[in-house]
């Protein structure tokens, strides 16, 4: 999924258009005369326009097709905002209908089962026909009824909504360039995770999906009623629950959604205080002017048959705070809106404490190869191969510009900067694509000013310590503040700077409602309309903040700079810290310092020390320390600690520095051996050029099934430096046919072995008979050795947590004999 930021467009607070009004009024006396009708052509448009006002879209097209209308004016039909005053207009045209005849109408309604209503509506025609036309209160009010409600609120928000997704921009400072999110869309990775208990505790198996409309199709996730969708900064959260919402508002012909009759989408880091619900639907969807109440958008929500909520950014909701009991906080729960799915984006750190066990974990896992050609494709050189297969060739020469590039944001900016530019690149960090990033908004900003104003002195260099230390303190701790008054953050930063930021793009102000909770407001003051303030996009927040940073920590000792950073989780914030290595190698000596003092810091400051220049010659001898003590790659280290591990070894490998071994503890996903790869669950691909000498697979409450054990062994093979291969915690097939993998294994000396448990003996795979035997090889495993073995895998999958899983496996060895055996995990 790709990301364009927050996917700014117009603001919530809309000045409305009079479309619909217009289209609204153009069928009072619609009938042109010179076509030869006859009869009250005056009531004839009165009738068109109130039973158009009570059809549905749904019902619209289904009359369209009964009448057998041309798909293009189905099409039409099924676009519009007001769909049905399009159909009785081209009923109209069509000579369907006419102020003589609405048999067609009638027969059309009978055929689509809607009984109780023709007769209605043939009394309502002669009634207004004959010129007998309702006197007020005669006939309901269509828009005073729950029906001409329902119809005004999709009206609204349908226009609402069309603000939303097509303002899309590509690159910030471009403003000029709002596209619909569906031009540049694309569907990429996307998982749920498979739990072995049916719980929200502990771990399970993320699974792959086929596109992320499965969340609603999937059979294995029919039982879901609130979808947690996960993604790192930058992955295309906000994206896809745009395009949610586009495929919902446009009845996308391959979309689940398109047969919904609601959808509710919301951006959370708008609700400040813990805004209800129903009065943020109002506030935020409906026009400022509307006559309709909160309980009139109950009564609609609720009238509804089928309702789908899409709420965005979780993790930059101000009320997510354990104890909130707001209507956020019921709704996730399923204490509120039982009956309606629930589709939440949030970053990984931004999880709601209490969960539902209707509720399904779903992720993004980033642009793969094939999903990063279709963007080029699609939205960047309009079909263009060649131009595509250039900028491709970018990224996959450079090895630290494509791993930034799994970042969707971080992707998209590119390609479009350097398809501008047509220039090639040279970057060899983060801190230098974010450099390069800043620099192309003020060198646009430059371009277009010009000479015509000199209102702005818009140069990178321009001082902007304030905004530093404001984005670094909106950082610290759990709940972030990420979104600021205007007045307020003028007051903080300086208003020039401010304008500045603004008018190139890196800042975005939108009008938004506030509901000032505090004793003795009145009723006047309770809602406030105000101008606020945000970053594009929270990693440039994290840009300046790492200013912060590096300025800051060059004189700190160790138990000062463990103050410093108490607030500030690096697997949460990891660009803080890469980028303030890259800005100051003095700051960075401090930083991986620290790193190293905490849990699964090592790997991290891998890529923190890259940041320094991009080069690895001045820390060969830390890489090849690191693999002299093995690797490990964990299902329980975040999505960071992987990658940082697999940098370290696609390092290892440029440089041909052995690795001792290589544990892979339940997280293998799958083997793909067209490309010679292992799949982590988090999505990664770790190749067989890793030049490893030992391989543990660790495959906790699993009992493998042949091919899977066969794809491991095939990968194996492919090892060049492999000479033990170790299965552990599972249960593998009794024997494997002999055939050419076991041959390739034992022409190159590879020893095959599996331990089911710490304080069960080691078995070694005869690769000449393909079984099992014991160490001495004078024996194979009793039938009650499997039995035992798959007895406990049952009693583990029942008592363990995650605290008693690393508790176990942090005593595992990798190889039988005690000269050789290693500590794996600790």
């Amino acid at each position: 999924m790709v990301n364009m930021g927050n996917c700014h467009g117009k603001t919530p607070d809309r000045t409305r258009s009079d479309n619909a009004a217009a289209s609204y009024s153009q069928f009072v006396g619609i009938v042109d005369v010179s076509t030869g009708d006859t009869g009250n052509t005056e009531g004839f448009g009165k009738f068109v326009t109130e039973v158009a006002s009570y059809l549905t879209l749904t019902t619209a097209t289904k009359i369209a097709t009964v009448c057998s209308l041309p798909a293009a004016d189905v099409d039409r039909i099924s676009r519009n905002m007001d769909p049905g005053l399009v159909l009785m207009d081209t009923l109209r045209q069509r000579g369907k209908i006419s102020p003589n005849d609405i048999s067609s109408l009638i027969d059309a309604l009978e055929h689509i089962g809607l009984h109780g209503i023709a007769p209605k509506v043939t009394d309502l025609f002669a009634r207004y026909v004959s010129g007998n036309f309702p006197s007020p209160g005669g006939f309901p009010n269509p828009r005073d009824s729950l029906s001409g409600k329902k119809k005004q609120f999709l009206k609204d928000i349908l226009e609402t909504y069309a603000e939303m997704y097509n303002g899309v921009q590509t690159i910030p400072y471009i403003r000029e360039r709002l596209l619909c999110v569906n031009k540049v869309f694309v569907d990429s990775g996307i998982e749920y995770l498979k739990k072995e208990d049916g719980s929200n505790a502990g771990g399970g198996t993320w699974l792959k999906l086929d596109s992320y409309n499965s969340i609603f199709t999937d059979p294995r996730l029919s039982h879901a009623m609130v979808f947690l969708l996960y993604g790192e900064p930058g992955y295309g959260k906000s994206t896809l629950a745009l395009e949610y919402v586009y495929d919902w508002c446009n009845r996308c012909s391959g979309s689940p959604l398109k047969d919904i009759e609601m959808l509710i989408f919301l951006r959370l880091r708008y609700l400040r205080g813990g805004m209800p619900i129903l009065k943020a639907i109002k506030e935020f969807l409906l026009p400022s002017d509307t006559a309709l109440s909160e309980r009139d958008v109950k009564d609609i929500i609720q009238s509804c048959a089928s309702v789908v909520l899409v709420f965005d950014g979780f993790d930059e909701y101000s009320n997510r705070g354990d104890n909130s009991k707001d209507d956020v906080a019921k709704i996730v729960a399923r204490q509120m809106f039982r009956k309606y799915k629930l589709v939440l984006t949030t970053r990984p750190s931004g999880t709601p404490t209490k969960l539902s066990h209707s509720t399904q974990k779903v992720r993004l896992t980033g642009f793969d190869d094939q999903a990063k050609e279709r963007y080029i494709l699609k939205a960047v050189v309009n079909g263009n191969a060649e131009a595509a297969a250039r900028i491709l060739r970018q990224l996959q020469q450079n090895p630290i510009l494509a791993d930034i590039c799994q970042v969707n944001l971080f992707f998209v900016m590119f390609v479009h900067m350097t398809h501008e530019k047509e220039t090639s690149l040279v970057l060899d960090s983060v801190t230098s694509f974010f450099r390069y990033v800043i620099a192309c908004f003020y060198e646009h900003i430059q371009i277009k000013v010009g000479a015509v104003s000199t209102a702005f002195n818009f140069t990178p260099a321009t001082k902007h310590h304030k905004l530093d230390k404001v984005a670094f303190e909106s950082l610290q701790g759990k709940d972030q503040h990420l979104v600021w008054s205007r007045d307020r953050f003028v007051e903080l930063i300086d208003e020039p700077l401010y304008n500045e930021l603004v008018e190139i793009g890196i800042l975005v102000e939108e009008n938004v409602v506030r509901i000032v909770n505090k004793p003795g407001t009145s009723a006047a003051d309770l809602i406030q309309r105000r101008k606020d303030v945000s970053f594009y996009h929270k990693l440039f927040c994290e840009w300046y903040a790492a200013h912060y940073v590096a300025e800051h920590i060059n004189s700190l000792g160790p138990s000062s700079l463990q103050r410093f950073f108490e607030n500030m989780d690096p697997f949460d914030l990891q660009y803080v810290y890469r980028i303030a290595c890259g800005l100051n190698p003095v700051a960075a000596d401090k930083i991986i310092q620290y790193l190293h003092s905490i849990e699964g810091g090592d790997k991290f400051a891998i890529l923190c020390i890259l940041e320094q220049t991009g080069q690895v010659d001045n820390m060969k001898d830390t890489i090849r320390q690191m693999c002299d003590e093995g690797v490990i790659i964990s299902g329980y280290d975040s999505l960071l600690l992987q990658r940082s591990s697999m940098q370290l070894l696609e390092i290892a490998a440029r440089n041909e520095i052995p690795i001792e071994y290589l544990s892979l503890s339940n997280c293998l996903q799958s083997v793909d051996l067209s490309t010679a790869s292992i799949r982590t669950t988090s999505g990664l691909a770790l190749t067989s050029r890793i030049p490893v000498k030992e391989l543990g697979v660790y495959l906790y409450n699993r009992e493998m099934t042949e091919d899977e054990a066969i794809d491991i062994l095939q990968f194996a093979s492919m090892c060049r430096s492999l000479r033990l291969l170790l299965y552990y915690g599972c249960v593998p097939p009794r024997s494997f046919s002999v055939g050419p993998i076991l041959s390739t294994l034992k022409s190159r000396n590879v020893e095959v072995t599996w331990r089911w448990a710490d304080d069960a003996p080691w078995y070694i795979l005869n690769l000449q008979s393909g079984r099992w035997e014991n160490e001495d090889g004078d024996s194979e495993p009793e039938e009650e050795v499997f039995e035992e073995a798959l007895a406990m895998r049952a009693e583990w999958r029942r008592e363990w947590t995650k605290e008693t899983y690393i508790e176990r496996v942090s005593t595992t060895c990798i190889v039988q004999n005690e000269t050789s055996c290693k500590n794996l995990l600790k």
